[in-house]
């Protein structure tokens, strides 16, 4: 009976390892203003914010965007806020930003992508 079991779950690995989509490290395929654009679009709707600046992290070079946190003000000194880390992948030839910290994913279907 166990032997059988262990027969079955083997089977399902199997079978679950065939229809999972390959992920592959992605960098965008070019920095222009359409595809920045709607890179941010994408990211300002899943953070629900709409001040999205940008780190300095290249993302036609690094498959990793860097969103600065909120400015605090001039009033307020040093902030202990860090980026939020979304690593580019493509998925069936569909390019997402995973969230590092929530492991959310993030469509980016205008957004242009190549393997990385």
């Amino acid at each position: 009976m166990r032997r059988n079991r262990m027969i079955i779950l083997a089977a399902l690995a199997v079978c679950a390892c065939q229809h999972a989509s390959a992920e592959t490290k992605a960098v965008l395929a070019d920095d222009t203003e359409p595809t920045l654009g709607a890179l941010k679009d994408a990211l300002s709707e899943h953070m629900e914010r709409s001040d999205i600046q940008f780190g300095v992290s290249d993302p036609t070079e690094q498959p990793i965007v860097s969103v600065l946190p909120r400015s605090l003000g001039a009033d307020i000194g040093m902030s202990l806020a860090l980026p939020t880390l979304f690593d580019l992948v493509l998925r069936d030839s569909v390019c997402f930003a995973i969230e590092r910290e929530t492991r959310e994913a993030v469509a980016l279907p205008n957004v242009p992508c190549r393997p990385a």
